[in-house]
């Protein structure tokens, strides 16, 4: 998913509903994965969501996560403009 690519076949020049639903089926996999995660098998992930104005700053929020947390691993990234700002949805060891 890019906020650069603009232009899919469906609906001509916007793909915000493919990121929508993109966004929907991470939070579908999230809720699983919580599911999963109270039953101790993953209890070292966490879900983390980030938003700003700008794509800047959304990565010094990203960077400093891993910062404060050096031993954290990335397993998921999702990021998407929704027209205001600019979201991070983060999957990560703690």
């Amino acid at each position: 998913m890019s906020v650069g690519n603009l232009k899919d076949y469906g609906n001509k020049g916007n793909n915000f509903p493919y990121q929508l639903q993109s966004l929907k089926g991470l939070d579908c996999a999230c809720n699983q994965l919580s599911e999963i995660n109270t039953k101790n098998t993953f209890s070292n992930l966490t879900i983390s969501t980030f938003t700003d104005v700008t794509a800047l700053g959304l990565a010094a929020q990203i960077q400093a996560l891993f910062v404060a947390n050096p031993n954290s691993q990335l397993i998921s990234q999702n990021i998407v403009y929704d027209g205001v700002g600019v979201v991070a949805f983060i999957i990560h060891t703690v």
